[in-house]
């Protein structure tokens, strides 16, 4: 699914970004300041881009997914760093697809795939964090999708998993769109 390229951009505040995940300042805070950080930021920018003392820090659409989903995977439980890096699965990471050029099956592929922090142009997207994965595993959900298809990971020794924890990302992504229009 092509990706909107604003959502890459940095132009959220850090009020629009706890309003949209429903965190307070300090738990975003906290998260950033921990070291390493558990939110990721790009480290890349110039000082010119940065901004002075004072000036507000901005956060892209797909940061704000990342720190959503990781708020939600705190309140079901799970350590903020390990819901961090789950969510990274969904908002920094996408399909790929390789092939040849005018070849109608790449073609095909390509238009199923998933820019990261986007969901699937089709189905249901769910997020799966599995407990030998590190970063979860993004999964489109269609009519022919097998509950054994969302407990089976590549990365794993025996390849089933016995314990998953499962994010329905339609609704999150729908709610901190909405929130951050409005």
């Amino acid at each position: 699914m092509p990706s909107d390229p604003t959502d890459y951009q940095d132009r959220y505040t850090s009020e629009q970004v706890c309003q949209a995940a429903d965190i307070n300042l300090s738990t975003l805070k906290n998260w950033m300041m921990r070291d390493p950080p558990i939110i990721l930021m790009k480290k890349d920018r110039g000082d010119s881009e940065r901004g002075g003392r004072g000036s507000p820090l901005l956060f892209s659409f797909n940061r704000v997914l990342q720190i959503a989903i990781t708020a939600e995977l705190v309140r079901m439980g799970l350590a903020p760093r390990r819901a961090a890096d789950i969510s990274l699965g969904f908002s920094d990471a996408g399909d790929t697809a390789a092939g040849f050029v005018g070849d109608q099956c790449l073609e095909e592929a390509v238009q199923q795939m998933r820019s990261p922090g986007q969901l699937y142009p089709e189905g249901l997207t769910l997020l799966v964090g599995y407990a030998e994965r590190t970063t979860g595993k993004t999964i489109n959900v269609t009519d022919e999708t097998k509950l054994l298809d969302l407990l089976w990971s590549s990365q794993s020794a025996q390849g089933r998993q016995e314990i998953a924890v499962i994010v329905w990302v339609n609704f999150l992504h729908r709610r901190v769109r909405a929130a951050l229009q409005g």
